[in-house]
């Protein structure tokens, strides 16, 4: 059974400790909304500038943000982004998107990016979230950008790209220790270290995380998982060098195919992943060149595959004057796989290289007295499956006064096809001698959006701002399994019906998302949103729905709300908690769903002691569909200690 009484009564003594209150970073709650306005970020232009002149919705989550949203991986963080769905699907696992599409092999619009680093992985066109960890201490700011930003990122960026943008060595030099641990996340530490060496600063790190099953219903569920990770950044003058190795043990109760009795077989499996990266990024005023390489090792129960991917990118700002600016670049992009097939998947080989090439120009043009910016663009790309594709964008910003402005916006993104999708091979698992499988497509074309998107932001005050976005998303060529047509083969005592992947949905997503930031006193801040979003998807003539367009219809909740309110307390006392909740989807499947969450924080002698409650409502809860892989998420308590020195 869960308890939070325990951690509660840990910080009924702290309370009694009283003591002054120190925080080792400046609290950003300090800051006036101006201030907060004109946070650079590099996203939404692949250049610094103010969010304030920004023309596109984008959410900045600061350090402050994440010490006091008490959260201790990456999807919790970002539940905090309006737009943005996070879905738990087991202990280990986690669907996320941005303006629709959730939910297993749907979430596949998303771009995300860990120091410029995609981390996309071509497989199936997703994120393995569980593998990609950093330590929360070093984050400088996490930027995430809702809706198309495939002029500048190319394919894949379709409805949004979150960027998580980690410190410079010289901002995290002397010693972190951070450890805990609780009911759900069994144990956490991580030991940094950052320093000089003649003209480098660096820092070097490692940390690990063990994670407790899940909640299922049959109680016969395995999914607990491990994960060690290490790195290091280096910088000297305008040169960074960094790299990190991982390796995670994961449990799972997995569904084996065999052509013979008794066809399905539940087992429970320890699969190991593993990898690395390593990235140099040179950086001067008007241009940059960087280079990565990313390497993953999956040994699944179901797949065996290492994975190479290495990316050149050069970007350059030109100045024709004061009021314009041009900013292009150029990209090459490399993946090599190698695969050990099974009776469940195949992946066939590539018909060549699977190799990237683009190149994207945006031309600023500013009026004499800045109340306006217009943004003109275009990505284009050669890719190995759909060949040439163009993404291009328009984009105005237009200041009403010194409180006021509204921007608006006009997109064309695609995204390519998975390697599932263009050359998988995969088998159910079934209790009969009758398969069903789902065959890649060689001449699968890219998905299409067309956006359109307007905003509007104010600063009423030192103490209020708020933010709307309104888009109009229209989807062709949405790649789907045409359930019309199979084809069935009847061999060796067995049959295996077929079914392949298609261009064969189009439709409609319309959507609206607001919020605000009120600091109510100085010691009292509101945080607050609210999503809308409506999804219309349907079959293209001559492909059979079969209620198809209708789950995708219902695959995001209609409607989402977030609140946290913060808290600076006497005796040195930091405390927010979190109202969050989203509507019934998948057709009522996954009930309505309100959370609580809270964190109460408190430095000590040098010592940051904080305790977190998520998911206080229910004892647990569904966040994805039921499935064999599915379980709940548990009402979870943690006790994190941190050190600076």
């Amino acid at each position: 059974m869960k308890t939070i009484g325990i951690p509660l009564a840990v910080f009924a003594c702290l309370f009694l400790l009283g003591g002054p209150d120190a925080l080792a970073q400046p609290d950003l709650t300090s800051l006036s909304m101006e201030e907060l306005m004109n946070i650079k970020v590099y996203s939404a232009a692949k250049k610094p500038e103010a969010i304030w002149n920004t023309p596109a919705a984008i959410t900045v989550i600061t350090p402050q943000d994440i010490r006091r949203s008490g959260a201790t991986d990456l999807p919790d963080l970002l539940r905090m982004v309006p737009g943005i769905r996070v879905e738990q699907v087991n202990a280990h696992s986690w669907d996320i998107s941005i303006r629709g599409f959730n939910g297993s092999i749907f979430a596949n619009k998303l771009l995300v990016l860990i120091d410029g680093r995609s981390v996309y992985t071509p497989l199936y066109g997703g994120v393995f979230w569980e593998l990609q960890d950093v330590v929360l201490e070093d984050i400088e700011r996490i930027e995430i950008i809702r809706g198309p930003g495939g002029t500048l990122w190319g394919a894949n960026a379709v409805n949004g790209v979150i960027n998580i943008i980690t410190k410079k060595p010289k901002d995290t030099q002397g010693w972190l220790i951070s450890g805990g641990g609780g009911s759900d996340e069994r144990g956490f530490t991580t030991l940094r270290y950052g320093g000089k060496a003649d003209d480098w600063q660096y820092r070097i790190y490692s940390k690990y995380d063990n994670y407790g099953k899940g909640f299922s219903t049959t109680g016969s569920n395995t999914d607990n998982w491990d994960i060690t990770q290490g790195g290091f950044r280096a910088q000297k003058d305008k040169l960074t060098l960094q790299g990190d190795y991982y390796q995670s043990n994961i449990d799972s109760t997995v569904s084996n195919t065999l052509y013979a009795p008794p066809y399905l077989e539940n087992t429970h499996s320890t699969d190991l992943a593993r990898g690395g990266n390593f990235l140099a990024d040179y950086r001067e005023d008007d241009w940059s060149f960087k280079t990565y390489w990313d390497v993953t090792d999956l040994q699944l129960h179901d797949l065996n595959e290492r994975r190479d991917q290495v990316d050149m990118e050069y970007n350059r700002i030109v100045s024709l004057s004061a009021r314009q600016d041009i900013t292009w670049g150029l990209t090459y992009h490399l993946n090599v796989e190698q695969e050990s097939n099974t009776n469940y998947l195949i992946i066939r080989k590539p018909p060549h290289p699977d190799q990237v090439f683009s190149f994207f120009s945006q031309d600023e043009l500013r009026s004499w007295d800045d109340k306006w910016k217009l943004t003109i663009g275009s990505k284009f790309e050669h890719n190995i499956y759909t060949g040439f594709e163009f993404e291009p964008n328009v984009r105005l910003l237009y200041h009403i006064n010194e409180q006021n402005e509204v921007w608006a916006a006009a997109s064309r993104a695609v995204r390519t096809p998975s390697r599932l999708e263009e050359s998988g091979i995969l088998t159910a698992a079934t209790t009969t001698p009758v398969f069903s499988r789902l065959e890649g497509n060689g001449d699968l074309k890219a998905e299409k959006l067309r956006a359109i998107e307007l905003g509007y932001r104010n600063r009423l005050s030192e103490n209020i701002s708020s933010d709307l976005a309104l888009f109009s998303d229209y989807y062709d060529d949405l790649s789907i399994v045409d359930l019309g047509d199979p084809v069935t083969e009847h061999t060796q005592g067995f049959s295996v019906i077929t079914y392949p992947y298609d261009n064969g949905a189009q439709g409609e997503v319309h959507g609206a998302e607001i919020s605000t930031d009120i600091r109510i006193k100085e010691w009292w801040k509101l945080t607050a949103y609210y999503s809308y979003i409506k999804m219309s998807l349907k079959m293209k003539p001559g492909y059979t729905d079969a209620g198809l367009g209708r789950s995708l219809d219902s695959a995001t909740p209609m409607n989402s709300s977030y609140m946290r309110s913060s808290f600076d307390l006497p005796r040195g006392f930091k405390f927010d908690i979190t109202f969050r909740y989203t509507s019934s989807f998948y057709s009522g499947t996954i009930p309505s769903d309100p959370e609580v969450d809270f964190n109460l924080s408190k430095e000590i002698k040098g010592w940051r002691v904080a305790i977190s409650g998520w998911n206080l409502i229910d004892s647990h809860h569904k966040e994805a569909v039921p499935s064999l892989t599915s379980t709940q998420v548990w009402r979870a308590w943690y006790i994190k200690i941190t050190r600076h020195f």
